[in-house]
């Protein structure tokens, strides 16, 4: 949803329609690459933090933190 506001707001009038939603859907796809590129890292940095911090607010039941 970013995307779309940001770009709209920013490109519209200056872009023709399909380059503006070329720009927002060529943006979805990169930010979703991107994700799926750097969830294993971002999985172990969030295990790590919640050993070190010893709290979990947002999940019911005790997780069992990874061993790095």
């Amino acid at each position: 949803m970013d995307s779309i506001v940001f770009f709209t707001m920013a490109f519209a009038g200056t872009l023709s329609n399909h380059d503006l939603f070329m720009l927002v859907f060529n943006s979805w796809i990169g930010k979703t690459a991107y994700e799926m590129l750097v969830l294993p890292l971002t999985t172990i940095a969030v295990s790590k933090l919640k050993a070190l911090e010893g709290i979990e607010h947002f999940d019911r039941y005790k997780l069992h933190v990874l061993k790095f």
